[in-house]
């Protein structure tokens, strides 16, 4: 029989009899690098924040309703055992979710014996289907848990994971703004609706905390700040704000690390300059150490940048600037943009067209029209 490997992720043969040894506890680190995280700036720093497991807790703690951290022992997360992240990209049913970030934890009343799994996503439009990319994982997760349990046949053997997906995102709630799964039902007969299970999405929506009142460690606050900042189009404006977090705490190899993925990730949405980055990271720490620092930052967001080709250089940051200025466009209207867009959007080098490209898109009704333009 056919049972999902938790450490290395693949199909291996077992008997019915047989029990899957446990595996420990590991990190992300065997994530592979893959082209969908790696191409999209979004998909990219969300995911490896998401990957901090303390920048996870915070963001389940603060983030979410209350009731989750007073019922859950949230700061104590773990990665979760059952991971897809080793599957081959001829996977496409699956593709999805190698790139959900999973944890587990017990509940505050442990004596339950009772996991929860949380599968942390984010999105920046998100829409009623987000269930569809969760919620095979979730179904996944616990029939492994099941088989490396042995395939007991009593409930009091077995306690499957208590599912919950979180979704964080940047919106304006309206009170009616609840997702449940059953609503992707609606014209289903009452007497058919008890049959279709029922859950709620988790929602952490960022907007509802203030710049000022941000909660977490430092570096949560940074993580959360920047997500705002480039959703709302003030990350360059606010970039000292955003470096500020760190002023007050040691900069290991974990904070200079999320520090790097903040300033990727902005220059990668803003057009913003590594001297820019620079500048203000000095400012953040005077003397030669934060000299040195800026420094070495700034030299590795050059040759990431400049030479993987999410900018292309000091003399094309206007085209670079208005191809950021016309997908952050794009998202607000249509939701995520396809990668081949983005990369037709970015292939264009005329300043004229990108102009042009911008003003013919607020004309546009859908995003065919605008790759129509293309």
């Amino acid at each position: 029989m056919d049972i999902i490997d938790a450490k290395y992720s693949e199909i291996v043969q077992t008997h019915d009899s047989e029990e899957l040894q446990e595996q420990s506890d590991n990190s992300f680190q065997e994530i592979q690098d893959t082209e969908e995280i790696w191409e999209v700036p979004e998909d990219r720093f969300c995911r490896k924040m998401a990957e901090d497991e303390m920048i996870a807790a915070d963001i389940l703690q603060y983030y979410v309703d209350p009731k989750i951290a007073r019922n859950i022992d949230v700061p104590n997360l773990k990665p979760a055992r059952t991971n897809f992240f080793g599957m081959s990209k001829k996977h496409d049913p699956f593709r999805e979710l190698r790139l959900d970030i999973p944890y587990t934890s017990r509940l505050v009343d442990d004596h339950l014996g009772y996991e929860v799994l949380f599968v942390i996503e984010h999105k920046s439009n998100p829409n009623d289907f987000f269930f569809l990319q969760v919620y095979p994982y979730m179904d996944l997760s616990n029939l492994d848990k099941w088989k490396r349990s042995g395939h007991p046949t009593s409930r009091k053997m077995f306690r499957p994971y208590i599912a919950l997906a979180v979704l964080i995102y940047c919106g304006i709630d309206k009170p009616d703004d609840v997702q449940y799964y059953q609503d992707m039902f609606p014209d289903l007969p009452e007497e058919l609706r008890e049959f279709v299970p029922q859950s709620k999405i988790i929602r952490a929506n960022l907007n509802n905390h203030s710049y000022n009142k941000l909660p977490g460690r430092p570096e949560t606050r940074a993580v959360v700040e920047t997500i705002k900042r480039i959703h709302d189009g003030t990350a360059i404006e606010y970039f000292g704000d955003i470096i500020g977090n760190f002023k007050n705490i040691t900069w290991d190899d974990r904070i200079i690390d999320i520090i790097h993925s903040i300033c990727f990730y902005t220059a990668s949405r803003e057009p913003i300059t590594p001297e820019h980055i620079q500048e203000t990271i000095q400012k953040t720490i005077p003397g030669k150490e934060g000299e040195h620092m800026a420094g070495a930052m700034a030299k590795t967001l050059y040759d990431e940048i400049y030479e993987k080709g999410v900018l292309s250089g000091k003399s094309e940051g206007r085209t670079e600037g208005m191809a950021n200025v016309i997908l952050k466009l794009l998202e607000k209207r249509f939701g995520k943009v396809p990668i081949n867009v983005q990369k037709q959007i970015y292939a264009k080098r005329d300043l004229i067209v990108l102009d042009s490209l911008a003003v013919q898109l607020l004309d546009c009704q859908t995003i065919e029209e605008f790759i129509e333009l293309l």
